[in-house]
C-alpha cells in the first residue's frame, strides 16, 4: 500500500521458510503461492508494465526453476505486441536462465568479497537438463526474441553476475543478464 506502483517479483525465501531455518514447510508450493498471492500487489506470475512509451516491463516469478502456462500465453502476446508497437521488453524473475554458452560453467561474481562462481550454463533454467516442456518453450519464446527482449534481470545467488544469453536466431547477438 505504501508504493502501489511497485513491481515487485517474488523469490524463493518468500514462498519457503525451509531453506535456511531447517523448518519444513507444512503446506504444498501451490497452497503457499496462492497465499503469497492474496498479499502481494500484482499477480505474482506474470505482471507487465508499460514504461514511457518504449519500454515494456515484464515480472515473472519462476522460483520453481520453472515458469507456467499462462506465462507462456501471456509473454507470447507480449512480445507480438512489442514488435507491432516498436517496443522493447525487459524481463525481471527470481533466477536467472541458461546463457546456452558453454564456457559459463565457472562465471565469476563481478562484485563479491570472496571469489565466487556459477554455472550459468547446466545450472539455470533452460539448461539441457530442464525436462519441463512449457519451461523449454518459455526458454526457446525469449532466446528467439531478442528483437524485441533486451535484458533479463535477475537475484537468487546472493552475489553480482553479468552474462550474455546467446539467442538462436542471431549468432552476432545476445541478451544481457544482470543478477544481483
Amino acid at each position: 500500500d505504501i508504493e502501489p506502483d511497485i513491481i515487485c517479483v517474488p523469490g524463493g525465501h518468500d514462498v519457503t521458510k525451509e531453506m535456511e531455518t531447517g523448518v519444513k514447510d507444512k503446506l504444498s508450493v501451490e497452497e503457499r503461492l496462492s497465499m503469497l498471492q492474496e498479499f502481494w500487489i500484482h499477480d505474482i506470475f506474470y505482471f507487465s508494465k508499460d514504461i514511457k512509451e518504449k519500454i515494456i516491463v515484464v515480472a515473472l516469478y519462476n522460483g520453481q526453476k520453472r515458469y507456467y502456462k499462462q506465462q507462456l500465453l501471456k509473454l507470447t502476446f507480449e512480445i507480438e505486441r512489442a514488435r507491432k508497437q516498436n517496443k522493447k521488453i525487459l524481463i525481471f524473475q527470481h533466477e536467472p536462465i541458461s546463457t546456452g554458452n558453454k564456457s559459463d560453467t565457472k562465471v565469476e561474481a563481478t562484485l563479491a568479497n570472496d571469489k565466487k562462481y556459477y554455472d550459468f550454463y547446466n545450472g539455470c533454467i533452460g539448461c539441457k537438463y530442464t525436462d519441463d516442456l512449457i519451461t523449454k518453450e518459455m526458454y526457446n519464446l525469449m532466446i528467439n526474441s531478442s528483437d524485441v527482449i533486451k535484458g533479463f534481470f535477475c537475484g537468487h545467488l546472493h552475489s553480482f553476475f553479468y552474462t550474455e544469453i546467446k539467442t538462436s536466431n542471431n549468432e552476432n547477438n545476445s541478451i544481457p543478464q544482470y543478477v544481483s
